[in-house]
């Protein structure tokens, strides 16, 4: 019972409350180099919908590197961050290719492919600088 408690807390305390998806939780193949914040994910994608946290977490003071790229066939499909509070904000892409850099401060910071009746592949880095 105290440990139930005590997990609620702590899990309370994360402003996200999601946290990174397991791997066989994942439409793709991660891979990840020493953390949950960085490494690699490739997913072909058909008509999913729905949220995937591929890479993140709370208390990282760095910088991360994404690039990549997005293509799809039909539906909706993009890559979300969240970086220092829950509201998830879409990452610039540019014909499909992205290339942004973020200064993690410690706070909740979290990557995310989202899908409306995606189809589509998408090839992430994730890289601390």
């Amino acid at each position: 019972m105290l440990i139930a408690a005590l997990a609620a807390i702590i899990l309370t305390g994360c402003s996200t409350g999601i946290g990174v998806a397991g791997d066989r939780n994942l439409q793709g193949i991660r891979t990840q180099d020493g953390d949950s914040y960085t490494g690699g994910y490739k997913a072909d994608y058909s008509k999913f919908t729905g949220e995937e946290a591929v890479f993140g977490g709370t208390g990282k003071k760095a910088s991360i590197h994404l690039n990549g790229t997005i293509t799809g066939t039909s539906g909706t499909g993009r890559i979300l961050v969240t970086n220092g509070s829950d509201t998830k904000r879409p990452v610039p892409a540019t014909n499909g290719k992205i290339d942004q850099t973020y200064n993690v401060t410690g706070t909740s910071f979290y990557i995310y492919v989202t899908g409306d009746q995606f189809t589509g592949t998408v090839n992430l880095t994730s890289k601390e600088q």
